[in-house]
């Protein structure tokens, strides 16, 4: 029996999906079935010219066609078309675990990779706005004192409390309580905290308190350093060389000497990336601690000191390893200036003006910094190399 070709012209995408659809009345066997009478290589090609809609559709055919639609090149064209250009959503995904429904799937191939991040990056922005969320109330007891800071890494939730209290949750899966660790000074309150599972930085007033996890869900102190004492006694801890139990009576009576700072005047900036960043708003100074011995590994100068006066910093790991340290600070003719040191190098990799704009906080990205202006305008420039970016304004003031 000869074989005759069918030659099919497609004007549009929705050309094969209306062929596909058939005549009213017709059975399914009866419709002309393109993706399984040609080649593999042909399907995957065809499919190439369709939207998401028409894919998703296809894929709900039958197993066939969905095995056919289940193909990473495929997806991965779509995601890059919604500029959706890497797979973190798959790769570093915080949430609960999917659990598929238990509905003939069984005998269905595992999603692919792209197709799994296309569904992740799509539902979740419209899961927010349609306020689609798991709400949990995290306490520890009966009675929880009030929460005046929290940070979290993904991994784990860190919340500081006005009892001078700091309690750990895991949040990666369902939450739980880890642990309660108490602050070196009991009647302050814990006015910052960061965390990266295996450390946390405790910030009572200008107390920087660093906490390290040895061993199952119990942090230890490690070492604290004080930025409202004059920068000589910055490493308190090995400077008083107290224990935990008489640290408080010794610190306070350190503050009573000359040269101290009021704490309630100053504002302690403070990031944990790989290493601890400390620095003080209004001064010139930056610091860097390891975290696992407390070590000070630097101590930052900003351009033009001791005139400059610092307003915000930011840090930024790059992919190669290096950290940037960026930082918003005001000069001596009182104009706000954006530098930026290498940690790698050693050395600072530009500093640019702010123009007119008083920018008051940074943000930083994966490949732009963001400054923020209380008229309620955003500035940008380039990470890497402080080129200035055309600004926009925002709907209201900020």
């Amino acid at each position: 029996m000869p074989v005759h070709p069918v030659h099919l012209i497609l004007n549009s995408p929705m050309s094969l999906w209306s062929i596909l659809e058939g005549e009213e009345g017709d059975s399914f066997e009866a419709r002309l079935d393109i993706l399984s009478s040609v080649p593999i290589e042909v399907a995957h090609l065809i499919l190439g010219y369709l939207g998401v809609g028409d894919v998703v559709r296809c894929s709900h055919v039958s197993s066939a066609w969905y095995s056919l639609t289940n193909y990473n090149p495929l997806w991965k064209r779509l995601c890059y078309q919604w500029t959706w250009n890497n797979t973190r959503m798959v790769d570093d995904y915080r949430t609960h675990r999917f659990q598929m429904p238990k509905i003939k799937l069984a005998d269905l191939e595992p999603t692919c990779r792209w197709k799994t991040n296309f569904e992740r990056n799509y539902r979740l922005p419209k899961r927010w706005a349609r306020g689609e969320c798991v709400s949990y109330d995290l306490r520890v007891g009966s009675v929880s004192s009030q929460v005046t800071c929290f940070h979290s890494d993904g991994d784990t939730l860190a919340v500081g409390h006005a009892d001078s209290t700091v309690s750990t949750f895991d949040v990666e899966r369902l939450p739980r309580h880890l642990s309660t660790a108490g602050a070196l000074l009991a009647d302050k309150p814990v006015t910052a905290v960061r965390t990266d599972s295996n450390n946390i930085v405790v910030v009572q007033g200008g107390l920087v308190q660093i906490m390290r996890r040895p061993r199952g869900d119990t942090f230890e102190i490690v070492s604290c350093k004080s930025l409202e004492v004059c920068s000589s006694l910055v490493e308190v801890w090995e400077r008083l060389g107290a224990t935990v139990g008489d640290f408080e009576e010794s610190y306070l009576s350190l503050l009573s000497a000359p040269g101290a700072v009021t704490p309630t005047q100053q504002q302690i900036l403070v990031e944990l990336k790989t290493e601890i960043y400390c620095a003080v708003r209004g001064r010139h100074l930056v610091y860097s601690w390891c975290p696992q011995t407390g070590q000070r590994t630097l101590c930052l100068q900003l351009p033009g000191h001791p005139h400059s006066s610092l307003k915000d910093v930011t840090v930024h790991r790059t992919d190669k390893g290096d950290r940037l340290i960026h930082t918003l600070f005001s000069s001596r003719s009182n104009s706000v200036r954006l530098a930026c040191y290498s940690v790698a190098s050693g050395s600072w990799m530009f500093e640019v003006g702010c123009g007119c704009c008083r920018v008051e906080s940074l943000l930083s990205g994966t490949s732009l910094l963001v400054g923020m202006v209380r008229s309620g305008s955003i500035l940008c420039w380039q990470l890497n190399t402080g080129r200035a970016i055309p600004s926009t304004v925002t709907s209201r003031s900020a």
